[in-house]
Order: C-alpha cells, then structure tokens, then sequence
C-alpha cells in the first residue's frame, strides 16, 4: 500500500476530518491533501509526526518497494548465516588437526639400537614418533640410537577427521542452501 492511501485510511480510522488531522499533526490542511493525493513526499520530521498522530511506527507508514522486497528475498536470515558459518571452521578446524598431524601422529621414526653393555650384546630395531637425532645415547647410557628412517603410518583416527571435515562442509553448504530458499517471515501485517 502506498503512503498515500494509507494516510486516507489511518484518517478515516481514526474518524478524522482533513482539516481535524493536519491540526493533530501540526500541518496545513493543504500540505496533507497533497500528501493524501500522492503530489508530495514527506520530510523525515513529517513522517515521524504523520505516525505519532496516527499512532503507528514510522516503518509502518513506509511503503516497501517491490526492490527492498525482492532484496530481502534473497537474504538469508541472520541464524542460518551463524550456523553455516560455525559448521565451516568446525570443518577446517577438523581438516587442519588431522592436514597437520596435530593430535594423531603419523610419521614414525626407525632408529638401530645396539646395547653398550660387553657381556650382553643385543641389537634391533626401535620405532618411535619422536626424532632422536642421528645418533642418540639411551639416559642411562646402555644403549646407542642410529637413524635407520621414517615412515608414514596411516592412522585412522586422521581419515575420521578428514571425514567428518568433509560432512560438515557438507552439512553447511545445505544449511546455507536451506537458508537461502527459506522465506523471512514478516512480523508486520
């Protein structure tokens, strides 16, 4: 509804004649005919005495135009915005930890070990994740590390984060979708 035909009917409702309404609103009669007949638009001061006299809000005596309508169409409310957005760093959280090897491992290092100890010679090999140098010394010096290599070992744990990464990006690119086809409801009728 433009302005207006809603000033006619804020006055017709409230029983008002033209000349009893722009006293109430502290116009000239003839600055509100032209108002009502659609030859002028109001100043913001205007427009704030216009709703204070019909008691309504400024916002209700502005018309939407159909651009403000089709633009907020196409929004996506506030809330799905928040969730899709907290879905993608959950999953590039996810996907850095296990990228980065950051909480499970995976390279393993092969050190040789030989025993110091004369009477008892043992050799073998020894895995760890952590790199020990080239050549290290056991803390109670019987035993010498030497670098033999490393390894990539495939943990399970990585794929599972790598494949909840991949579902909560997933998931956001439908909650966005969702969003996006979501028609915002109006508060005002």
């Amino acid at each position: 509804m433009e302005l207006a035909e809603q000033l006619i009917a804020l006055r017709k409702q409230q029983q008002w004649t033209q000349a009893f309404a722009a006293r109430e609103i502290g116009i000239q009669q003839s600055y509100l005919s032209k108002l009502e007949n659609n030859k002028v638009l109001p100043s913001d001061e205007v427009l704030t005495r216009l709703a204070q006299a019909y008691g309504v809000s400024t916002d209700d005596l502005l018309p939407r135009t159909p651009t403000q309508s089709a633009q907020d169409s196409h929004r996506i409310p506030h809330r799905w915005i928040l969730s899709s957005a907290v879905l993608l760093i959950l999953a590039v959280v996810l996907w850095a930890l296990a990228y980065f090897e950051l909480l499970y491992v995976q390279t393993h290092y092969t050190y040789q070990f030989v025993s110091t100890d004369t009477q008892h010679s043992i050799s073998g090999y020894h895995l760890t994740q952590v790199y020990l140098g080239e050549a290290a010394l056991s803390a109670d010096g019987s035993t010498q590390y030497h670098y033999f290599g490393e390894r990539n070992i495939s943990r399970e744990e990585n794929r599972w984060l790598f494949a909840t990464s991949i579902l909560l990006l997933i998931t956001a690119l439908i909650v966005t979708a969702v969003g996006a086809l979501k028609k915002p409801t109006n508060t005002r009728q």
